[in-house]
């Protein structure tokens, strides 16, 4: 019976963690590294068969990293961690947003065309950066709701404290 319960209690703590906004950014990031990993490995291994050094397959997994940290230091959910993730997703945005840009210059587009969305999905690998970037978009706004009532509920509470007593003599 303290086994059945025990078990339950596992469970429930499990599907709570899991199912959370930060469970299913993590969830996806461990997915989005896995398959960078694998389609990185078929680029290496054709580079091989082709004779064609590719000077750091790690550099091509470089945003799925950064996805990763992020997504486990928001789990984790310290000051330290919604920073790192922060951060993180700032990063990531950047670097698709400088991604977009470099498409542009290169296709002579103007930037916020469909034609350039257009190139940089089939070019520039823009069905695997944009999924990525609407994640990293959810880390930064999730990150910033957070710290606001972090703020908010220690602000509060101070208030309350340090409210004068008055006195009705």
């Amino acid at each position: 019976m303290r086994s059945a319960v025990l078990l339950d209690r596992t469970r429930r703590w499990f599907i709570r963690s899991l199912f959370n906004l930060s469970g299913l950014i993590l969830v996806y990031a461990i997915l989005d590294f896995v398959l960078t990993w694998l389609r990185v490995q078929e680029l290496v291994r054709s580079a091989l068969a082709d004779r064609i050094i590719i000077i750091s397959p790690v550099r091509l997994m470089g945003d799925s990293m950064i996805l990763l940290v992020a997504a486990i230091a928001l789990k984790i959910g310290a000051r330290w961690g919604l920073l790192t993730s922060f951060v993180g997703g700032c990063l990531i945005l950047y670097r698709g947003l400088e991604k977009l840009f470099d498409m542009a210059v290169i296709e002579n587009l103007p930037v916020w065309s469909v034609a350039t969305f257009r190139s940089w999905r089939t070019i520039g690998h823009g069905n695997w950066d944009f999924p990525r970037l609407l994640v990293a978009a959810l880390i930064v706004i999730y990150v910033l709701v957070t710290a606001l009532r972090r703020i908010r509920a220690s602000t509060g509470e101070r208030g309350e404290e340090s409210a004068p007593i008055r006195s009705d003599g």
